[in-house]
């Protein structure tokens, strides 16, 4: 009966996301008015997901980097809420659809936290207050999850480095921009301080969050960057000018070494890179002036196939992503069926690696023991071929996985 009860809950739940948004009082979703855009932060397991805070730690905008976080969130309006609430409910959505498991005796899920903030100060107080949040939803839930710093890649980290950032969120936080801006330079997002950082972050998020499709949302991504390569050549052809086509196909292909390039050569094609921008700003503004009515109108059009484009895609998005309802609802079931059982396990393990090493006890601590020991077995016994049986369901690649007793299974996704 409690069974069916959680999963009538759980039906609920999916059938109205809203339910966990519904406010107490406060303005949230669309009717909340954003503050000033000052931290942003990233959650990642498989699925992936940004967010955008604001001076009073609420959510302002959300964004799934990937099909798994499209999922998992789609529907949900986050807007409005503290971030510490907001990072706990996604946990909660984690563990209910099996990203975050219940069932390792000896190595913990790492979930991946990442805060870049306004300061160091404030960068500190949000993600404590999210590990705070979601340490105690672990520890409640039977889940062996903690939460772990963000670490930036080798290759990523030379690049950062290249540019005199150290601090990794925030380049992160750059190659997001450029790669939903393409407009975006790293060079000039060098140069912005944070606060207009994290705005330009914010508006690019609210951009691209609008098309929920990730597939198609990579299709706008690629049409966006053509446009901007086909308006660099639009001007090339405009100024018809010797110097100016060598300097731009000379810079076109130090851009192209400087991606693949070592990192001891980072720093010299970097200079290379900067030193063929100043010898194209020294001859643009002229052939720019000659030809300003040619140009201005390429770039009144650019803008408006950048809009048309991002519209288009949305359109089509509104229609893609009918079926993500469905998708979570079979996910939720599906996993909930074996849940319950699985914490108790998860309980189970850590009651008895707490009593591996022998430890003196009172006759109280024995008795008890001996009475927990009993109906714990009781549930391992029961649960064993459930646990077996929900993991074959719910993990998509094969695993071994040690009872603590001798006794091993394996399963693979069917």
């Amino acid at each position: 009966m409690k069974k069916i009860l959680s999963l009538i809950l759980i039906l609920a739940f999916v059938i109205s996301p809203s339910v966990f948004l519904s406010g107490c009082g406060e303005t949230v979703g669309a009717s909340y008015t954003p503050g000033t855009p000052t931290s942003y932060v990233t959650l990642n397991v498989n699925p992936s997901v940004e967010l955008i805070v604001d001076d009073k730690d609420k959510v302002i905008a959300v964004n799934a980097n990937n099909e798994d976080g499209a999922l998992l969130f789609y529907g949900q309006d986050y807007r409005g809420h503290d971030v510490d609430v907001v990072i706990s409910e996604m946990i909660r959505v984690l563990s209910e659809t099996g990203y975050i498991p219940a069932y390792s005796e000896q190595t913990a899920q790492s979930v991946f936290l990442s805060v870049f903030s306004t300061s160091l100060a404030k960068e500190q107080e949000v993600y404590s207050k999210i590990k705070v949040s979601a340490d105690s939803y672990f520890e409640e839930n039977g889940l062996f999850a903690i939460i772990s710093e963000t670490k930036m890649d080798n290759k990523i980290e030379s690049y950062a480095t290249s540019y005199s950032v150290v601090d990794s969120a925030k380049f992160r936080l750059m190659l997001k921009i450029m790669q939903y801006d393409a407009d975006a330079e790293i060079s000039n997002l060098v140069e912005l301080n944070t606060l207009k950082l994290l705005q330009k972050a914010y508006d690019e998020i609210k951009k691209i969050s609008s098309i929920e499709a990730i597939s198609l949302r990579e299709d706008y991504l690629a049409e966006r960057l053509e446009l901007k390569q086909q308006l660099a050549l639009d001007f090339v052809e405009i100024y018809n000018d010797v110097t100016y086509t060598t300097l731009f196909n000379q810079l076109e292909v130090l851009k192209e070494q400087y991606k693949t390039a070592p990192f001891e050569d980072l720093e010299e094609i970097k200079t290379a890179i900067l030193a063929k921008a100043d010898e194209i700003e020294d001859v643009e503004p002229a052939l720019r002036n000659s030809h300003i009515n040619q140009v201005t109108l390429k770039e009144q059009n650019y803008s408006q196939d950048i809009n048309e484009t991002l519209d288009s895609y949305v359109s089509q998005s509104s229609i893609h992503t009918f079926n993500y309802d469905e998708q979570l609802t079979e996910k939720r079931i599906s996993f909930m069926q074996y849940l319950e059982q699985r914490q108790e396990y998860a309980r189970f393990n850590n009651f008895s690696y707490e009593y591996q090493v022998w430890k003196p006890m009172t006759l109280i601590e024995i008795t008890t023991f001996a009475q927990t020991r009993d109906n714990y077995n009781l549930v391992r016994t029961q649960t064993r071929l459930e646990v077996a049986d929900g993991l074959t369901r719910i993990n998509p690649y094969t695993r071994t996985f040690g009872f603590g007793d001798g006794t091993t299974v394996t399963w693979t996704f069917p």
